[in-house]
């Protein structure tokens, strides 16, 4: 995103035997529900999909969200959301414009079936480590939390941030009346459905000069904020 927002190691998470004393068994599955929890909550930045299967070996097609394919390298470890298991990169590659992946834990056509379509999550740490930002570039979760404010008034809070298209999008929680952001102000999972009726309502703001002025990150006392003109019109236009 310009002023760009772009878009590890933990153990694998343990299996369980097929044959063990009840107790222990119990014991087993709820700390494999206890890390899936932790890589749930660190997981959260999504790089890319794993596309269908090519070879013989566990070879993909890879769909990059990513604004870094070079953040993609041998060794780097990725979640993925079918099983919530680490991925471990054994080779990244592209020819042209399309991009393949292999992963130590996947050498068969029979592994690699179970994978197709799984999203591939990496952390804020990781992405720190790797991924070498320009002047006036921003890392999604940095902007997300954030305030957006226009002529001295606070509009809401960026709740997340989706590319359509070429165009990248602040999605806003506006302020209730007594001036608290909406709940939910964390990034979400998109491709998620929810049955839930009283969902916190948004509005999305195009990352363009025309509406976007600036943006300053927390720097001590300083709280950052997304400063914006046009918002409010646009706010208003779509409720």
């Amino acid at each position: 995103m310009s002023n760009n927002a772009s878009q590890s190691n933990i153990a694998y998470t343990p299996k369980i035997p097929n044959k063990q004393p009840t107790a222990n068994k119990k014991k087993s599955q709820i700390v494999c529900k206890s890390l899936e929890s932790t890589l749930k909550e660190s997981y959260t930045i999504q790089v890319g999909t794993i596309g269908r299967r090519i070879g013989t070996d566990g070879q993909f097609i890879f769909h990059l969200t990513s604004d870094f394919a070079s953040f993609l390298r041998p060794g780097l470890m990725l979640m993925e959301d079918r099983f919530y298991q680490m991925l471990t990169i054994q080779n990244f590659w592209h020819n042209n414009a399309n991009y393949y992946i292999m992963f130590e834990e996947i050498n068969s056509r029979e592994k690699a079936k179970a994978y197709t379509n799984a999203h591939l999550y990496t952390n804020e740490e990781q992405t720190r480590l790797y991924c070498k930002l320009k002047e006036g570039e921003f890392f999604y979760f940095d902007i997300i939390g954030l305030e957006v404010i226009e002529e001295n008034e606070v509009l809401g809070i960026v709740q997340n941030i989706e590319r359509i298209g070429t165009t990248d999008y602040l999605l806003i929680v506006p302020l209730d009346s007594d001036n608290t952001a909406k709940k939910h102000t964390k990034p979400v999972k998109t491709n998620t459905k929810s049955s839930c009726t009283n969902k916190p309502k948004t509005f999305m703001l195009p990352y363009v000069d025309a509406y976007v002025v600036d943006i300053s990150l927390p720097n001590g006392a300083h709280k950052g904020m997304v400063r914006t003109q046009n918002a409010k019109a646009l706010f208003f236009a779509q409720h």
